[in-house]
């Protein structure tokens, strides 16, 4: 599975970010309103079926406008989430253990992680 960056550049800044795998929703930083629209318009041109989006709420609602008007369909929230950015390093303690595959009765935790991580 190959994943592919994308940035808009603005006065040789960068003023959004994405990262796209296929059939994977795409993930998008939070950025400048007419950033979003022209990378909606970019995406759609290249990946017309994609599902989903994954973003900061306001810079998403903003790439969702133009999908929507690109694509004539309607689309919702199906989950409020944010990104948060580390301004420090910690020296980190490694825990101990193994790794381990999940199985089928690991899924009331690994369901319980995934609700926890929800905002």
């Amino acid at each position: 599975m190959t994943t592919t960056f994308y940035c808009v550049v603005e006065d040789d800044k960068p003023v959004l970010a994405e990262m796209f795998t296929k059939d994977i929703w795409p993930l998008l930083t939070k950025g400048a309103d007419e950033a979003a629209r022209l990378l909606a318009r970019y995406l759609f041109s290249k990946f017309p079926t994609a599902k989903g989006l994954n973003g900061s709420k306001d810079t998403s609602l903003s790439f969702v406008e133009e999908w929507e008007a690109l694509s004539r369909c309607n689309l919702e929230i199906n989950m409020n989430s944010c990104i948060y950015q580390s301004t420090t390093l910690t020296q980190l303690k490694w825990a101990e253990g193994t790794l381990e595959q999940a199985t089928t009765e690991d899924i009331e935790l690994v369901q319980e992680w995934c609700e926890s991580f929800r905002i």
